[in-house]
């Protein structure tokens, strides 16, 4: 079976609360300010229609072997086991959350061979045990092709991470 459409909600949440006691001025020795930082919160509803549209999706994880591992963006293993690829696509969303058993951080770079740099110039990215991260690129990442494709992940051993990746 495949997949004949991919619709997601991609959503980030960042809340935070500070509870200030403020003693500044004789008027105010015993305020009690509350202060919620939500706005950096965001939401996107994504399909084949929307800007930037999605027409794949990939979820797996990712364990190293001997501490590396390359993923290949034009070929991933699929939900029914099918090869999803990207090539002529870009990666609009990539969630990478790496397992709290890992013994050590996974660090991901463009791969040696046909390298895609999702992150800039020289990127390096390392996910720490337990640690996540929610990576939006709104169309401005590169175009996998046949020369621009691959991660390379590392660590020192036999690390897991999970790895969700929307492209159109």
């Amino acid at each position: 079976m495949s997949s004949t459409s991919v619709s997601a909600t991609v959503i980030s949440n960042f809340s935070a609360k500070e509870t200030y006691t403020l003693t500044s001025t004789p008027q105010a020795a015993s305020s009690t300010t509350i202060i919620n930082h939500n706005g950096l919160d965001s939401s996107r509803a994504l399909d084949s229609s929307t800007t930037p549209a999605i027409t794949k999706v990939a979820v797996l994880t990712a364990t190293l072997s001997g501490g590396a591992l390359t993923l290949n963006l034009a070929s991933l293993t699929g939900t029914e086991g099918e090869t999803v690829d990207g090539t002529g696509l870009k990666v609009q969303v990539l969630k990478l959350s790496a397992s709290s058993a890992n013994t050590g951080a996974i660090t991901i770079v463009p791969g040696a061979s046909n390298g895609i740099n999702l992150l800039g110039a020289s990127s390096s990215l390392a996910v720490y045990p337990g640690g996540e991260y929610l990576l939006y690129f709104d169309d401005e990442s590169p175009d996998i092709s046949s020369s621009v494709r691959t991660l390379d992940l590392s660590g020192t051993g036999t690390e897991a991470l999970s790895v969700g990746v929307l492209m159109g």
